[in-house]
């Protein structure tokens, strides 16, 4: 279900341009007049250019590389490929502002089903839809009402999809409500990146622009985040607090606010007055055997009861019900104007990236709107130093595509960068990887290695994991001694002209070098690092022709396979 598109019957068919004939169909968006559906946007791709225009690619808003064109929105509605990360608040008016501003082909993933509290803000769910899966129906409702739109949902983990899916699009748009699902598609899309080895900038078209929005009640932000150019998310996770927690002593002695006493009712006040009469009587608290749930009604009713008496003995208004739910749940109101503004915001600027047609925003807005409306745009600066988008490290050694092996990489790297991996320790590693599993003290040995493990313990290429050492040193053993152009999937293949030359010395002396990107992880690394290799094939009697070259990735994509469902089926 998630892989097909969500479509009614006709209703994702047709032109963009085209007008509904039937006036009594209000399910779909029209106008009039067709050259009128796009007189809001074809004047910004039509007109001549300014200082403010700019390329695409220029984010530093240096020269002049727009070229107005009326026909620019129409290649954009034909080829641009966008992805929407979240199908919620935010992100049904992400489908309506990505629409309505001329993208066609958007792909939107979501693992959330829909329920009866998402209707007051979600508008393209009705009741009909309680239960289904956000990511498909949100599809179908934007098919049916934009003429031509052509959405498709998937219901899945955004950490069930391949990594060469998330490679076909151009802009990713992100309505997440969460830090950990903003640092996975961070990571993803970071992961893609290659740099230039003498000048260390990312190479063009290794990057996609992400942009993120996020909104919390009256508050919300827009951000660009261009990988290997600009901040990504992990270089500024400190834009995002931890969350808000209270002095146990402030609740229990001097409480200041309606939270405050909520608070008190529950974690003081629960555990030790609390009983449930259904049960018997069985009291709160873990000596009880009754632990609060904020999804309770009896729950939440008893702690609100207990805060409003105590808020009241303190002169403290403002405990409701749903003051109460929302701080037992930590629930921040959803503000459906707040989604609006900031789907704007996202919106527009994933049209001046398509189009080229106007300056990126450089490259984060902030936007409160609680008492007067604000906003803030300011320019977040990129850490060199970060493990997702930075540079990371380069070995010097040229690899020989034919004879290194995975150890011989292994050793290169630690030689030249011990201070940032370490070393292992090579003895006890062998001899860790001989033993076998026993009965008592199996659990405890692998715990200390896994404590003092030293040097590279994790190597990563494409997605995939190519060696892990420590505890799991075993299943990778054999990879070790395995060429690291295969293990890497790293081939050269000639040009057929280039074969048809003449085999005079010249040719044969000729070195082909390629270049890899991998990630290496090690006891003394937050996260996996990049690394850059280069591989060489020294004479042309190496180097395969193009059929040979293609018939052996066409081998390594099947050993891929493979491998991809056996660690698939093990996670499983």
């Amino acid at each position: 279900m998630d892989e097909d598109r969500a479509k009614d019957d006709d209703d994702s068919e047709g032109n963009f341009d085209d007008v509904n004939e039937d006036k009594n169909d209000g399910d779909r968006f029209f106008c009039k007049n067709p050259t009128e559906r796009w007189a809001d946007v074809d004047p910004l791709c039509a007109r001549a250019g300014s200082g403010i225009f700019t390329d695409v690619d220029d984010f530093d808003g240096e020269g002049d590389g727009f070229s107005p064109d009326p026909s620019l929105l129409s290649l954009v509605r034909e080829n641009i490929k966008v992805l929407v990360v979240g199908a919620g608040g935010l992100g049904c008016e992400l489908l309506k502002d990505l629409t309505l501003s001329g993208f066609k082909h958007i792909d939107v993933i979501d693992m959330d089903t829909i329920d009866v509290s998402n209707l007051n803000r979600q508008f393209l769910f009705t009741e009909e839809d309680v239960g289904e899966p956000k990511a498909t129906r949100a599809a179908r409702a934007v098919n049916r009402r934009v003429r031509g739109a052509k959405v498709t949902g998937h219901y899945k983990r955004i950490e069930d999809m391949e990594d060469n899916w998330y490679r076909q699009f151009h802009v990713v748009v992100m309505g997440l409500d969460s830090i950990e699902a903003r640092r996975y598609i961070n990571k993803v899309y970071c992961s893609f990146l290659e740099f230039e080895r003498e000048s260390g900038e990312a190479r063009e078209g290794t990057w996609t622009p992400l942009i993120d929005g996020g909104t919390e009640g009256f508050k919300g932000h827009a951000r660009v985040i261009i990988p290997g150019k600009t901040p990504c998310f992990e270089c500024t996770t400190w834009l995002f607090p931890p969350q808000t927690t209270f002095p146990l002593c402030t609740i229990a002695e001097t409480p200041r606010s309606a939270a405050h006493c909520i608070e008190h009712a529950k974690i003081v006040q629960f555990p030790e007055e609390y009983t449930d009469e259904k049960e018997g009587g069985v009291k709160g608290g873990s000596g009880g055997g009754v632990t609060f749930d904020g999804d309770n009604p009896d729950h939440v009713t008893w702690v609100y009861k207990r805060a409003l008496k105590r808020a009241e003995s303190f002169g403290i208004p403002g405990v409701t019900y749903n003051h109460t739910l929302g701080v037992v749940k930590n629930i921040v109101p959803a503000i459906p104007s707040t989604n609006a503004i900031v789907s704007a915001y996202c919106a527009f600027e994933a049209f001046k990236i398509a189009t080229g047609c106007l300056k990126s925003m450089d490259n984060y807005v902030m936007y409160a709107g609680s008492d007067k409306v604000y906003q803030n745009l300011m320019k977040l600066y990129k850490d060199e130093g970060c493990s997702q988008c930075g540079r990371g490290l380069f070995v010097q050694h040229v690899f020989d595509l034919e004879e290194a092996t995975l150890a011989d990489v292994l050793d290169a790297i630690e030689s030249e960068h011990e201070n940032t991996f370490g070393k292992r320790e090579k003895e006890k590693e062998e001899d860790n990887v001989k033993k076998k599993d026993n009965k008592e003290g199996d659990k405890k040995e692998k715990d200390d290695m896994m404590d003092t493990a030293k040097g590279i313990t994790g190597v990563s290429s494409d997605g995939a994991t190519v060696w892990m050492g420590g505890v799991l040193a075993s299943q990778y053993e054999e990879n070790l001694s395995k060429l690291a152009s295969d293990a890497f999937s790293v081939t050269i293949v000639a040009n057929d002209d280039e074969e048809e030359k003449d085999d005079d010395e010249s040719t044969r002396n000729k070195k082909t070098v390629v270049e890899k990107t991998i990630h290496v992880n090690s006891a003394k690394l937050p996260s996996p690092l990049r690394v850059g290799l280069v591989f060489e094939a020294k004479s042309r009697t190496r180097r395969k022709t193009s059929k040979e070259g293609k018939e052996r990735e066409r081998e390594r994509e099947e050993v891929r396979t493979d491998t991809a469902t056996e660690r698939e089926r093990h996670r499983v």
